[in-house]
């Protein structure tokens, strides 16, 4: 293994034909003779320009020429003309998607001008005169509730008012997921209220999808979203805060409907008046059902003086602070002012003023009298820097009793207001507070009595979330002021919003806009309309961004199988490139910085994954990496058989999955048949690919004898492992690995393997120690475990200290390798054995119990398998599969001149199949029968009715009459070619005379485009697209006619793709990564005459010709 320089061009091929055959659908790392070419593989061949993924070709570019500095030679030449022509279109199409071309691509007619319009009109919705006052479901909160509604279907919302007076509005895409983003706040307000506070986010987010709805790219999200306009959060009618959240959640206690306002009406007898028929037995139908909500994102106002003071319009909300509510009553003896003594003075006043300036320290220094671990020295969970920043303590109410000038009170009464994002250190504050409590109550000889009146937890704001925002935020206040603002501030809420009744539902964000003063919750509340304006471009981007249909996340996927496609097709441009690479790595045993740096995507495990063990993390991997560890993959792949037992059965040629559970079944029959108790633990490894620690992989590697040079290869290719989550599609800040696998990485398997195979040594030497008792067939044969990758069987004889052998075993193993058995998903079977017995042996080791029959790897085991209809499951898979195979058809694309596939579908045979079916019950068919014996008499439902009937059917019979057949077999002509048969051309030939206007250009076809792209380009040439004019003069009803991406005129095909000013913008762009000079064009003959002008060589004048029609399409 450790020879010299054993690294040829072969290698080089058949590592990249190995990528290549993964990925056109090929079974993985083990799949090396997939040669035949998949039609749907050599399709994905041809869209460079339609995927139009320049970006990381580009990289894959700098990577190869950064190693080939010696000299500008074709290969280079021939890569930089790639990536130009590439990045022209790349560039053309961001500049439509992205709408940075357009002049109003910040929208602020409808995110600033119309949502402060609106804002103003809402604020003139009040029950009171002179003020601002809207309460749940009074009649200013109805008219405003239709108010909204009316704008939400202008912003092309369906909508709808639930059971207790929420507003909803929501697109549903026609191609989204069941799990809609809920955006929105509250429409009701405090007394004398100021105007933005709840409906700014309420319109914010109906303005951002307004202008998604204005662009089209509406229909194109990737999840439903709704807009919910709560009827009640500040809880100023009830005293019951967030009715409508809280309804929506389902938290909302039943006992609510009774509560009552000071006029003496319910909250159900208000509903009543509204003709809302909302009762007890119905209220939990509001609900919303948590797998159907993705997450809730709410924009409002700071309440605070912040992000005045550091200048900018917006932050993100990290969470909300919990918050507890105290009464403390001190009561002291009551007495005349002048005449009781200072010093025999039990005053409750001066205790409680003592008490006051005591909380104010606490709260402001609370690290002088806490110490790091809470107040005794035992809260672990706790630090005193959870406090910095977010704890806040108000004394809010005072009252004094008698309450009298010349009287020393008898009671003193306040109330106590604390509130931080920890809810551990909001406890701690309060003991400590009772401590100060007691201390000075007794010295000031009066009684204390604390009462908790309100506990609400704190809040913390989803993480992916708010990572969205933030980058959100940046992004539109950059757009906006042009400016590089540096990071978004992030800021802890301490006042209650819906997300707090939300954060039951489902995972929260939120963001806050910049307001005047930090003032709210009064008339002077004021937002800039700017702010407003930056608010709205921050939920568009956070929507446009995050959860567009085509992901970030795909189109590197697709960029990725382009790269490894094409360099099969170009390789020889670029075999001296990635040969000296390659070989660079073999001397060195390592990477530049940035070559081995992947991708990780999060692919679920289950259909409602929630925490992170409910995801696998994938890593997308570099060109170059992959093709240098899928050479030592195969080399390995070589040896592995020779290294690797018979009692693992994963990824090892001439070995299958399916010899796992053959194996146990026939080993279960046995023992039932030999009346033998078994123990069968499956057990389940935590994180397997990525807990191995390497120094174990290296020890493991040279105890197999793999040399120095072998070793330092693994771990150069281990060792520089860098990577980056995918969230959403979009990439965090890259980290360096320090132990794990990579899963998606060739060499993975095969190592993952080789680190099993340590534990199957190690268990064999505690058989041959007689340690273990297994399962002997034979004299010669004992079978303890069996493993597939991380899917381990142990199976030995029924005794406690064998199960106690395998988990010692286990733990060492763990300790060695850090591979950790999670005891909680591990299972333990006793086969032959009293149930009772296995349940108590279970209990002990702290796992659960299976019995047979039961899945292993996919199969039925421990049943009676000798039966076919215990194969059933197995079967119907296979089947199943097969079965969807073999309904794959060819698209309408894919058929156009492929006659020699015509002959050989399947709907011919149907034909036949059915025509047999009718003469097999005697009714006989025969139509050449009928052509050679012709015959003019006719037969019809009824006889002609004279006149012009009998003068049609003599017609008919005199034409007839005279046609002579000729004494020979029928056969179909082709009239338009000379010998008979069908061909594509002249098909093309008489579409083009019958279709298009006599001239001397023939249908166009480019090969370097997919055919559908080809047949849009054929389209855009005959207008026969579905533009609105031409849908208006079809007598479709459209609400208008006006091109959508300029709005200044009539949208046909020659203004939407050669004389809107979108179009214009990135035909200049084309013309200039082309190097060619700006001629504008108005038509398509316009740009057919230009075509013809351009002196460029054949190949790549098909190439611009490509570009051209992508452009079209994108459009």
């Amino acid at each position: 293994m450790n020879k010299g320089n054993w690294v040829k061009r072969s290698d080089l091929k058949q590592a990249l034909r190995g990528l290549n055959n993964t990925c056109r659908g090929g079974s993985g790392v083990m799949n090396h003779n997939n040669k035949k070419k998949n039609p749907r593989a050599k399709a994905l061949t041809t869209t460079i320009w339609f995927t139009l993924l320049a970006s990381f070709f580009a990289r894959e570019l700098a990577i190869i020429i950064a190693i080939t500095t010696a000299s500008m030679n074709v290969t280079i030449s021939f890569l930089i003309f790639i990536s130009s022509v590439s990045i022209a279109a790349a560039t053309a199409s961001s500049a439509l998607l992205s709408h940075d071309g357009l002049k109003n691509d910040l929208f602020p007619e409808i995110l600033r001008d119309e949502a402060v319009a609106r804002l103003y009109e809402l604020g003139k919705v009040s029950d009171a005169d002179g003020y601002l006052e809207r309460t749940f479901l009074s009649p200013a909160s109805i008219r405003a509730g239709n108010l909204i509604r009316t704008w939400m279907e202008d912003a092309g919302l369906t909508t709808w008012m639930d059971g207790l007076g929420n507003v909803h509005g929501r697109i549903q895409p026609p191609n989204a997921s069941n799990k809609a983003l809920l955006l929105g706040s509250h429409l009701d307000t405090v007394v004398d209220a100021g105007m933005f506070d709840g409906a700014l986010g309420v319109i914010s987010a109906i303005s951002a999808l307004k202008v998604l709805n204005v662009t089209g790219r509406s229909r194109h999200l990737k999840h439903p979203v709704e807009v919910i306009a709560f009827c009640d959060e500040e809880g100023v009618r009830f005293q019951s805060t967030f009715l409508g959240s809280a309804a929506i959640a389902g938290v909302l206690p039943v006992s609510t409907l009774q509560v009552s306002d000071k006029s003496g009406l319910t909250v159900q007898n208000i509903l009543k008046e509204n003709l809302i028929d909302t009762t007890e037995e119905n209220l939990s139908q509001l609900k919303y059902e948590a797998d159907s909500v993705l997450g809730y994102v709410e924009v409002h106002i700071e309440q605070g003086p912040v992000l005045e003071s550091v200048g900018l319009p917006l932050a993100v909300v990290k969470g909300i602070a919990g918050q507890t509510r105290i009464k403390l009553t001190v009561r002291g003896s009551q007495g005349h002012a002048g005449t009781v003594p200072m010093s025999m003075r039990q005053d409750p006043m001066v205790a409680a003023a003592e008490l006051i300036v005591s909380l104010e320290s606490l709260c402001k220094r609370p690290q002088d009298y806490i110490s790091s671990n809470g107040p005794d020295g035992q809260c672990n969970a706790f630090s005193i820097k959870s406090l910095a920043g977010s704890l806040v303590c108000t004394v809010g109410e005072i009252s004094t009793w008698p309450s009298a000038s010349n009287v020393i009170p008898g009671q003193v009464t306040f109330t106590i207001d604390i509130r931080t994002i920890d809810d551990i250190g909001r406890e701690v504050i309060i003991y400590e507070l009772s401590n100060q409590m007691d201390t000075i109550c007794d010295r000031r000889s009066v009684s204390c009595i604390m009462e908790r009146k309100h506990d609400a937890n704190a809040v913390s704001c989803d993480a992916g979330l708010n990572s969205q925002l933030k980058s959100a935020a940046y992004a539109a206040i950059k757009r906006k002021t042009g400016e590089d603002i540096g990071d978004v501030p992030v800021l802890m809420s301490g006042a209650g919003h819906d997300a707090m009744a939300m954060s039951h539902l489902a995972k929260i964000g939120m963001l806050f806009v910049r307001c005047r003063g930090g003032i709210s919750h009064s008339p002077e509340e004021h937002v800039l309309e700017d702010d407003v304006w930056a608010a709205g471009l921050a939920i568009h981007a956070f929507l446009d961004t995050n959860f567009y249909l085509v992901s970030k996340q795909f189109t590197a996927i697709r960029a990725r199988r382009w790269i490894f496609i094409n360099t099969i097709r170009y390789w020889k441009f670029l075999e001296n490139d990635i040969s000296i690479a390659v070989m660079e790595f073999f001397s060195s045993g390592t990477f530049p910085k940035g070559y081995n740096s992947s991708f990780i995507a999060l692919i679920p495990k289950t259909q409602n994954a929630k925490t992170d063990k409910d995801f696998r993390p994938i890593s997308l991997i570099e060109s170059l990496y992959k093709i240098i560890a899928k050479i030592l993959a195969n080399r390995l792949s070589s040896v592995i058989p020779d290294l690797i037992s018979d009692d693992q059965s994963a990824f090892i040629s001439n070995r299958q999955i399916l010899d796992g559970p053959f194996i146990l079944n026939e080993l279960l029959s046995w023992c039932k048949y030999k009346k033998l108790k078994v123990i069968v633990f499956k057990v389940n490894f935590e994180k397997a690919f990525d807990s191995i620690r390497r120094d174990y992989l290296d020890d493991v590697l040279k105890s197999f004898g793999f040399g120095d040079k072998w070793r330092g290869w693994i771990s150069g290719c281990l060792k520089s492992a860098k990577g980056s989550v995918l969230v959403d599609g979009s990439p965090t800040s890259e980290f360096q690995f320090h132990r794990g696998l990579k899963q998606g990485d060739p060499l993975s398997p095969f190592l993952f393997i080789l680190i099993m195979e340590s534990l199957h040594l190690s268990f064999k030497k505690v058989m041959n120690a007689r340690l273990f008792t297994g399962i002997p067939l034979d004299n010669s044969l004992t079978i303890s475990h069996l493993f597939y990758a991380d899917d381990v069987i142990f199976v030995g004889k029924w005794d406690s200290l064998n199960l106690k052998i395998i988990l010692k075993v286990l733990k060492c193993f763990h300790m060695a390798s850090r591979l950790k058995i999670n005891i909680n998903k591990s299972k333990l079977m006793g086969y032959g054995v009293h149930f009772d017995e296995v349940e108590t042996e279970a209990r002990y080791i702290g796992c659960a119990t299976f019995v047979a029959p039961f899945s292993h790897l996919g199969v039925k085991v421990g049943g009676r398998m000798e039966r076919i209809k215990s194969w059933d499951d197995v079967v119907s898979k296979v089947t199943s599969r097969l079965s969807k195979w073999k309904l794959k058809m060819f698209s309408i694309g894919e058929n156009l001149g492929a006659h020699g596939n015509i002959t050989r579908r399947s709907p011919w045979l149907d034909i036949v199949r059915e025509i047999n079916v009718l003469r097999s019950e005697a009714k006989h068919i025969n139509v050449a029968e009928k052509m050679n014996h012709p015959s003019l008499s006719c037969s019809y439902r009824r006889e002609p009715r004279g006149g012009i009937e009998e003068e049609q059917q003599n017609m008919l019979f005199s034409r007839i009459s005279g046609v002579i057949l000729p004494n020979m077999r029928d056969r179909w002509i082709w009239s338009f070619e000379t010998s008979g048969d069908f061909s594509v051309t002249s098909a093309r030939r008489l579409i083009d005379d019958s279709l298009l206007p006599k001239r001397d250009v023939q249908t166009r076809w480019v090969k370097v485009v997919p055919i559908k792209i080809n047949v849009f380009a054929w389209r855009v040439r005959l207008d026969k697209l579905p533009t609105r004019l031409n849908l208006s003069l079809r007598g479709v009803e459209i609400s208008s006619i006006i091109c959508p991406l300029c709005n200044s005129s009539v949208e046909s095909a020659s203004h939407l793709f050669f004389t809107c000013h979108v179009a214009r913008l990135i035909w200049k762009k084309v013309l200039r990564w082309w190097d060619l000079d700006e001629n504008m064009i108005d038509s398509y003959d316009d740009w057919l005459l230009l075509l013809k002008k351009i002196q460029l060589p054949k190949r790549l004048k098909d190439l611009f010709e490509g570009v051209c029609y992508v452009k079209w399409w994108l459009i």
